[in-house]
């Protein structure tokens, strides 16, 4: 914009900037009189992108003035209170206009400079690893259901059992020189080029992977476990297992996908990720606190890892119950009822929540299941217990089992131990006796909510040592067979009975 007058200049300021200098009287008038002139000025102005020949007109400028037009009065130097040029966006050039306010003091208009506009057309986000698994695992599915497609209308195609001919006005059928010997299976095996994860998935889910996979199979689709919906899912427990076992795992050299230690880690994977393994107090995924065995996830033999035992290389322990457990947090994944070797279960003081899966009834050499201290609650399948024929010791005290006594625990031909206390079970004192339960030693009935009488048959059972059923409603006199003699000995030694409405 061509400078405007100056008022009393000095001759420097002349050299540099020459211009028509008026006495400093009249300035107020050659500023309203003369500003439109200034303005039609500015309109032509260029803003240099420096680019060379692509310079743009400034934004258009009224070139007449209007009501908002500052005006500047000599008597009080102020501008009114709408001296701002309005804001008027014009066509000219695709750029925000703003209000700009007239500088009454060197007559000129401020400038203003065009942002620098950059064009996104086409531009594609980065994605994180995290999304990138989730497209693969996509994408897999798609591939699955493809050739599963794919393979069905092979299958209808070669199995056709006859061929029709027609000919000289008779149909005649003949049989096909080849008929195949096993159906394609819908879930494709993978070619041993597919990624570790993949197979793994095949592994878990299609019987025909290999001869060795086909009993887990089986039995994980009769448990409705490690589906294929559960696998392709990386916040389940399967999915974090499939993953860790096919990409993770650190055991060298690497397992044979198929081999039964590779369905073992994956399973001990699986029960630890369900049971919020990483939170553990002791002995989680590369922990460095582990006093007693390796940390779980490690790249040691998984029968060593803390808590576990295995017979003929098969898991038959896990332990992980000391005095203050271990954070075990989640419920059972039922998984683990693959193990037929089972022998131990030990989860005293934990978080393990919800109800005994069905399945442990697989557990036929299962003979100690501690669950002391944790949320085990009702019902108690009796299709577990039917199979616990060589189960001695039941700890399932502090839990919140509630409602009638399971009286399937009464039916176990082994048991020598059972404390069950502190819970909230109703009913009559459970019917022990020494034809079903003839090796009983300790019976724990404390702080429940029982009732009615005292059985005599408890006491007919000759191995009975200590018998607690102290904080009940028990109410009538106590059997006259307490303490009978049964021979050489008297085998019974604590009676806690206090605080119920027992009599005699």
């Amino acid at each position: 914009v061509s400078p405007p007058p100056t008022i009393d200049a000095t001759d420097e300021e002349l050299v540099d900037n020459p211009v028509e200098q008026i006495p400093k009287e009249e300035y107020g008038k050659y500023i309203t009189a003369d500003v439109e002139e200034g303005i039609a000025t500015a309109a032509v102005t260029t803003v240099n992108k420096g680019g060379g020949d692509d310079d743009m007109p400034a934004q258009p400028i009224q070139n007449e003035l209007n009501d908002n037009m500052p005006t500047y009065y000599p008597s009080n130097d102020n501008f009114q209170e709408e001296s701002y040029y309005p804001a008027i966006d014009y066509p000219a050039m695709d750029i925000p206009s703003e209000e700009i306010p007239f500088d009454g003091t060197t007559g000129g208009i401020q400038a203003f400079v065009v942002p620098t506009v950059y064009d996104a057309t086409n531009v594609i986000p980065i994605q994180d690893d995290e999304e990138l698994e989730k497209e693969a695992k996509k994408r897999y599915t798609r591939k699955i259901i493809l050739r599963a497609s794919i393979l069905a209308v092979i299958a209808i195609a070669i199995v056709v059992p006859t061929v029709i001919l027609t000919g000289g006005g008779e149909t005649v059928t003949e049989e096909p020189s080849a008929s195949p010997t096993n159906v394609p299976s819908l879930m494709p095996s993978f070619a041993p080029s597919s990624d570790a994860f993949q197979q793994t998935i095949s592994l878990l889910t299609d019987e025909s992977f290999s001869a060795e996979n086909s009993d887990v199979v089986s039995l994980f689709r009769e448990l409705g476990v490690s589906t294929m919906e559960q696998l392709l899912d990386d916040n389940t427990p399967q999915g974090k297992a499939a993953n860790w076992v096919a990409n993770e795992d650190p055991i060298s050299p690497p397992l044979e996908i198929g081999s039964q230690k590779y369905i073992q880690r994956y399973i001990m994977a699986v029960f630890y990720y369900a049971m919020d393994g990483p939170n553990w107090m002791t002995c989680s995924e590369g922990g460095s606190v582990c006093n007693n065995g390796s940390p779980w996830l490690s790249e040691d033999d998984e029968c060593d890892w803390f808590g576990s035992d295995c017979v003929n290389g098969e898991l038959s322990q896990v332990s992980q119950g000391g005095f203050q457990g271990n954070n075990i947090f989640g419920t059972f994944p039922e998984e683990i009822c693959y193990f037929t070797e089972m022998s131990t279960i030990v989860l005293n003081n934990n978080k393990v929540q919800g109800t005994i899966p069905p399945c442990f009834g697989r557990f036929s050499k299962l003979e100690i299941l501690g669950l002391t201290s944790n949320s085990i609650d009702l019902p108690f399948p009796d299709e577990a217990v039917e199979g616990w024929t060589n189960l001695k010791i039941l700890l399932l005290a502090q839990n919140l089992l509630e409602g009638p006594f399971p009286q399937s625990l009464t039916k176990l031909p082994a048991l020598e131990e059972l404390q069950i206390d502190s819970n909230s079970l109703t009913g009559t004192f459970p019917a022990f006796n020494r034809d079903d339960t003839p090796k009983l030693k300790v019976l724990f009935l404390e702080l429940n909510g029982l009732t009615g009488s005292i059985p005599s048959d408890i006491f007919d059972i000759e191995t009975l040592e200590h018998l607690n059923i102290t904080g009940n409603s028990f109410n009538g006199s106590l059997p006259a067979n307490i303490g009978q003699d049964f021979g050489n000995s008297n085998p019974l030694e604590v009676l806690d009975a206090g605080r119920n409405d027992l009599t005699g």
